[in-house]
């Protein structure tokens, strides 16, 4: 039984392993160049991260009240998570109507890195424990939050620079 643990373990880390690369390859390439974002679609990923978010909530156990100061506090955390990350990139208008550029710095990266491998950390670790599924189903909360922080910012930084 002990070794049939270990070899679930071995594809748990594996798996984690190999997330954490992707993770670190896709986000050096993404951010370490300026990039246009559209206006109209500067909603996409926070509508997506916030639909995942309710569907964990309303298919998972029903969340009870540790559950729930779980997400509050995750909400609270993805919220200083995206002002942060918000306020630490570069932002200005693009050279067509209705887009910015935004420009990532190292402190936007780093944010971005930390709370993506935690998160991914989280999701590979969490079976069969019902504490990591309360903080799991918090975590995506927190990116959610983070991600509807982080586009708000910049666009209101963008607004308040004088576009």
């Amino acid at each position: 039984m002990k070794q049939a643990y270990m070899a679930v373990d071995w594809i748990r880390s594996t798996v984690f392993v190999a997330l954490a690369a992707l993770t670190i390859v896709l986000a050096y390439l993404i951010q370490r160049r300026e990039r246009v974002q559209s206006l109209r679609t500067a909603w996409v990923w926070p509508a997506v991260y916030s639909l995942l978010a309710l569907r964990a909530v309303l298919t998972h156990r029903a969340p009870d009240g540790q559950t729930i100061d779980w997400m509050i506090v995750a909400g609270m955390a993805g919220l200083i998570l995206g002002v942060a990350r918000g306020l630490a990139f570069g932002v200005r208008s693009g050279e067509r109507p209705g887009t910015v550029i935004l420009r990532p710095t190292l402190i936007s990266g780093s944010i971005f890195l930390i709370a993506l491998m935690y998160n991914e950390y989280q999701h590979v670790f969490r079976w069969g424990d019902p504490s990591l599924e309360r903080i799991a189903r918090s975590l995506i909360v927190l990116t959610a939050v983070s991600s509807i922080a982080v586009n708000l910012t910049r666009l209101l930084k963008w607004r308040l620079s004088g576009r």
